[in-house]
């Protein structure tokens, strides 16, 4: 059985304008160990989706749809303990007026009831902290870039979750950073069995790090993939367009993708991909796909999808 089951995931915000679908009827779960990689442009749904997994979505969002976490619906105190959400910029998730220490013994205090100087150290050399019995007492603005993520990342593993959604982790680090961070985040899972939701629109860091892979586009999910799979054999044009969009040396010029990503108010009996198509049908602008097997053997959303090494 799955760690992370999600079925039939639909979210909505009320706005000003009208209702806004963000994600809609998307499906997929995560194993015990895996690491799964969500991807897609920006305003897809990706992030919008993980805080729905973690209950972190503002007032003005309705959710519908089945998450399970071990077979069971997450409650409200499993966040943080069983689900732990690592967030996307660190220098504004922080507190710049508290010490790292007690921010992360907050977090063990609040799902274990106490915390002491030595795990907290233990949390901090645990996603590679040097000096951690110097840095427990520093503010989050007298370290770098990178060892505030790694602060973030010890916060989310403290109480030893089942499962890590991290909401792009490495942007704006440089490289040698990154796979820092990443080194970090497949050790916790090597070491204390954490499943791994990775959101991120870099498919450098996919390759990198990833068992499968979850394409999101409009809210959907349009393709699903082992990692290797997807990159050799993409189904979806859109999956295709984003591996064509990866700089490539001996490639001058980098393709791009036309259009944007839409704002959806309701759901559509279409193809949401359909205007930024180059394969685009009439069929494809009149019934709404499918998610089933394509020629390459793994599911997409797609009437008329590439072949399997095309």
């Amino acid at each position: 059985m799955s760690l992370l089951e999600v079925q039939d995931l639909t979210v909505r915000f009320r706005t000003e304008e009208g209702p806004v679908l963000a994600v809609d009827e998307a499906s997929f779960s995560v194993a015990t160990r895996e690491v799964v990689a969500l991807v897609g442009e920006s305003g897809c749904g990706k992030s919008v989706t993980a805080l729905a997994l973690t209950d972190l979505l503002p007032r003005n969002a309705s959710v519908a749809g089945a998450i399970q976490l071990n077979g069971v619906r997450p409650s409200p105190r499993a966040r943080g303990r069983d689900i732990a959400y690592i967030f996307q910029e660190p220098m504004t998730s922080l507190n710049p007026v508290l010490t790292v220490g007690r921010q992360i013994g907050e977090v063990l205090k609040r799902h274990q009831g106490a915390s002491s100087r030595a795990r907290i150290i233990e949390l901090l050399e645990l996603v590679g902290i040097p000096l951690p019995g110097r840095r427990i007492g520093e503010y989050p603005h007298q370290l770098s870039g990178g060892m505030r993520q790694r602060v973030m990342i010890a916060m989310a593993v403290a109480c030893r979750p089942k499962l890590l959604v991290a909401d792009e982790p490495t942007t704006a680090l440089d490289v040698t950073v990154q796979a820092g961070i990443l080194d970090v985040l497949r050790n916790l899972r090597d070491e204390i069995g954490t499943a791994l939701l990775l959101i991120t629109h870099d498919l450098g860091v996919v390759a990198d790090i990833a068992d499968r892979v979850v394409v999101m586009y409009a809210g959907r999910v349009i393709e699903q993939a082992g990692v290797h799979r997807l990159f050799a054999h993409p189904t979806h044009p859109y999956t295709r367009g984003l591996l064509d969009a990866v700089p490539t040396p001996g490639r001058p010029v980098l393709k791009e993708i036309p259009g944007r990503v839409p704002v959806m108010r309701a759901t559509s009996d279409a193809c949401t991909f359909a205007d930024r198509c180059w394969r685009v049908t009439e069929q494809c602008r009149s019934v709404r796909p499918v998610l089933e097997p394509g020629p390459a053997g793994h599911p997409a959303r797609c009437w008329h999808p590439l072949g399997g090494k095309e």
